[in-house]
């Protein structure tokens, strides 16, 4: 007898010459969804006949520790996306009863898209030549994927590279973009000011006015740029 599920079962055990009854209450769910990052902790009971009273020892086990390990006391950690089963042996006076005795877990662990993605400035004035660094912070702090993608609006006002580093190229003003890469559509953007003759806010690419076409590079730089 496998118990997987709050209940009742008899069992004949011929060492004793007699009836054990098992009660397993909440011995652990069958199924449990978590992402990377994320902790449970089990809280299995069993009670093996009225005179060898609770069980309340359980020895645990994961089959993949790569994808969720389980501690002494039922705890398990998420580590990386896949599928691991969970086992808890009940134990008697510090002996394991047995496979009989065990109850199972399937957890799957399912990536941690990212919720919020910041820039430390949200606009800056440059001459040209001049730099500055912008740094994206992700949230939450287990995001599965950390990686950004950075764009400019406008390379011939101001260029960035893979670190952030934003450099002033022309008079102008342009937006840096910062977007997660695993898929959430999280992005920020810094308005980038460029010492010079006046330009236009919003004339994205730079032509001398404020129409549709910027809007549609606007559009082109997150659905060209996947």
């Amino acid at each position: 007898m496998r118990p997987v599920a709050p209940g009742w079962a008899s069992l004949t055990c011929t060492q004793l010459n007699s009836t054990v009854i098992v009660h397993v209450l909440d011995v652990i769910p069958s199924d449990i969804a978590m992402t990377v990052g994320d902790s449970y902790t089990y809280s299995p009971v069993a009670t093996i006949g009225s005179d060898w009273g609770q069980v309340n020892k359980f020895e645990w086990a994961s089959s993949d520790e790569s994808v969720a390990k389980v501690d002494a006391n039922g705890h398990v950690t998420a580590v990386a996306p896949g599928k691991a089963v969970i086992s808890a042996t009940a134990n008697y006076n510090d002996i394991a009863l047995g496979t009989g005795y065990t109850a199972k877990s399937v957890v799957t662990v399912s990536t941690q898209p990212a919720q919020e993605l910041k820039l430390n400035v949200n606009s800056q004035n440059l001459s040209v030549g001049e730099t500055v660094q912008l740094t994206a912070t992700i949230s939450p702090s287990n995001t599965t994927n950390k990686a950004v993608k950075w764009l400019s609006s406008n390379e011939n006002i101001a260029q960035v590279d893979d670190n952030g580093n934003v450099t002033a190229i022309g008079a102008g003003y342009c937006s840096i973009y910062v977007k997660a890469d695993d898929g959430s559509g999280k992005f920020d953007k810094c308005l980038i000011h460029v010492n010079g003759p006046a330009t236009a806010r919003g004339d994205i690419n730079g032509d001398g006015a404020v129409n549709l076409s910027d809007a549609k590079m606007v559009v082109d730089i997150f659905v060209g740029n996947e």
